[in-house]
């Protein structure tokens, strides 16, 4: 059943005329756990939610720029109210969960004084107008980007939603017609700092992917390195300066990871987890 409203599936569900409600909202997820009937199934798995800066737009291009956005987002005000202290902070483009992770780098917190100081120093002391897109049916990204804008004109910035249709957002998002967007559809199938960084981050001439328009000579050359490499030292030397290269320029500002969710009755077993985030119907039978 199509049912675009996320309040009206979980309402189908809790009256049990459904089996499954699928991509509901956390604040219904915590619904569904106060139902002896229902359950959540939960992993940590592998999204990356993210505030990304277009850099075909000049001023999103400039990474003090960014870094600055970065010393800005209410991460934790994003944890606690949007995900219920359900999700977790992203601190890498490795997800967590897959090998060679560290979160080292990722220096940033929520902090207006070095913000501002970053401004200051890419040229925009004064602040400067901000366009911000989402896509509408996801209603946890707008809740996101809400808090994000009041934060944001904290350090001087005019700042303006775009909550788009999803087709127009999508159109908007992969020709980099955005000057920034939230984005939380993101994780990488393989789990490689590699292939995460190559599908996303890197050949905007010829990766659709790339949404924010990165072109970094030293990250499309080691992401294609990395393809090339045995396992062992050299390549875990790419893996984490990889990880470097992303934090320090910040082409994604990383946001709080849900986790994989799913809202089922409770006599449905069997469940497993993968990298595409999928339910796989042939595991589940009923108890």
């Amino acid at each position: 059943k199509i049912i675009p409203d996320s309040a009206t599936r979980l309402a189908l569900l809790k009256r049990g005329e459904v089996d499954y409600a699928m991509r509901l909202r956390e604040r219904e997820y915590q619904e569904v756990m106060k139902d002896p009937k229902l359950e959540v199934i939960r992993h940590t798995a592998n999204f990356i939610p993210y505030f990304g800066p277009v850099q075909t737009n000049p001023i999103m291009a400039n990474v003090k720029v960014r870094q600055a956005l970065a010393y800005a987002i209410p991460y934790a005000e994003i944890q606690q109210k949007v995900y219920f202290e359900q999700g977790r902070l992203i601190r890498s483009i490795t997800p967590e969960i897959f090998p060679n992770y560290t979160p080292k780098f990722w220096v940033y917190k929520t902090d207006p004084d070095r913000a501002k100081t970053l401004l200051k120093e890419a040229g925009y002391p004064n602040g400067f107008d901000l366009n911000i897109a989402y896509d509408k049916a996801i209603a946890e990204m707008e809740e996101a980007c809400i808090l994000i804008k009041s934060s944001l004109e904290k350090i001087g910035l005019k700042v303006r939603l775009e909550g788009l249709p999803s087709a127009v957002y999508s159109e908007t998002k992969f020709t980099r017609k955005q000057m920034a967007h939230c984005d939380n559809f993101q994780w990488p199938w393989v789990a490689d700092t590699g292939y995460s960084a190559w599908v996303y981050l890197t050949h905007p001439k010829t990766n659709v992917m790339d949404g924010v328009g990165n072109d970094d000579p030293e990250l499309n050359d080691l992401t294609e390195k990395m393809f090339r490499t045995p396992y062992g030292a050299e390549r875990l030397k790419m893996d984490l300066r990889i990880q470097q290269i992303t934090a320090e320029r910040v082409p994604w500002i990383f946001l709080v990871n849900p986790g994989w969710r799913e809202a089922f009755k409770k006599e449905w077993k069997g469940f497993h987890w993968y990298p595409d985030n999928n339910v796989h119907f042939d595991w589940l039978y009923k108890k």
